[in-house]
């Protein structure tokens, strides 16, 4: 049976930390754009069909996301896909595209 949590695996504990590293920078850049917008969490986790907990986890870059659930959440704040993915900063993560 397959797990979600079988990819995990087979990461090295440096891309372990690095996947931490990124997915707190994406939650991050998601929660600047909410509330840049000035929408509650609850009103995104509603509208993306997810609990609030759940999507908190997710700006707390707790939670790994889905291609889908990105685009779910690209379409509820009004923004392209790619204003989601530009993170700043990220270019500068080292050893992250090595």
């Amino acid at each position: 049976m397959y797990k979600s949590n079988t990819l995990l695996v087979n990461l090295t504990p440096e891309e372990r930390k690095l996947k931490t590293v990124v997915q707190r920078m994406l939650g991050e850049h998601l929660r600047a754009i909410r509330l840049s917008k000035k929408m509650k969490q609850k009103l995104v986790a509603d509208r993306c069909g997810f609990s609030r907990s759940g999507y908190n986890l997710i700006e707390k870059g707790e939670r790994n996301l889905t291609f889908f659930s990105l685009l779910k959440i690209a379409k509820v704040l009004d923004e392209p896909l790619e204003n989601l993915m530009k993170i700043e900063g990220i270019d500068t993560i080292e050893n992250l595209w090595a």
